[in-house]
């Protein structure tokens, strides 16, 4: 059926996150196939107050994000299936 998909990633609702993987396992069937994700950073859509943040602040809490959806992402993707 699907060979790629892609799983929105929300830190506020990780508990979405495993649903959303169990789902594309089913949509692969029996051939598998590769598991993509994606995360906004709300503190870049919302910019006009992180740019008067101060610079290494900002650059620790963007490293703690992606720290974090790495490791909701490998917790809940089988290494075979991650993209």
């Amino acid at each position: 059926m699907y060979n790629s998909i892609l799983i929105p990633i929300d830190l506020e609702h990780v508990e979405m996150f495993p649903r959303a993987v169990a789902v594309a396992k089913q949509l692969f069937g029996e051939q598998g196939g590769t598991i993509h994700s994606l995360y906004v950073d709300q503190n870049k859509v919302h910019s006009i107050a992180f740019t008067q943040m101060n610079h290494d602040l900002a650059k620790e809490m963007r490293e703690e994000i992606k720290k974090r959806v790495a490791d909701v992402f490998e917790a809940n993707v089988p290494e075979e299936m991650r993209g």
